[in-house]
């Protein structure tokens, strides 16, 4: 099967640097159309010992429509796939560009993740040499699924 590499993204000017940062923020919530995708954000979430309970929970039905919301400053992290031009419009588009957060790579932050996602699993994701891909040079971890 095909990796799946997915990672919690913010603004750069957002101030934060980890999921445990997501504390009070706006999150999607829902994903009633692409329901994958709810526990996605729940594996992030509980790589930083957080909830739902923890976030402003913003409903949404799917990944573009998220998109849309964060690119409108209505929610304040997305679920981005590394190397994605959907990436490189929102480092574009949002004031200071986008990054990565990074989520708990020990075994315990580990073991949260796959009590979501069974199968997960953390990599670092380097930076490329194009310059097109400048913005994975961001990218600190991701979640991935096989």
């Amino acid at each position: 099967m095909m990796r799946f590499q997915v990672g919690p993204m913010v603004s750069n000017k957002s101030g934060m640097r980890t999921v445990v940062d997501l504390k009070g923020k706006r999150a999607p919530y829902g994903f009633n159309q692409a329901t994958l995708f709810q526990f996605v954000m729940e594996a992030f979430l509980s790589s930083g010992r957080l909830t739902w309970n923890d976030v402003t929970q913003v409903p949404h039905v799917g990944l573009s429509q998220h998109w849309d919301s964060f690119k409108a400053g209505k929610i304040d992290v997305v679920i981005a796939a590394a190397g994605t031009a959907t990436i490189q419009e929102m480092d574009t588009v949002i004031d200071g560009g986008v990054r990565y957060i990074t989520m708990d790579n020990s075994p315990d932050g580990l073991a949260r993740l796959q009590k979501i996602m069974p199968g997960s699993f953390l990599d670092l994701v380097e930076s490329r040499p194009r310059a097109s891909s400048a913005y994975a040079s961001r990218c600190t971890s991701s979640a991935t699924t096989t």
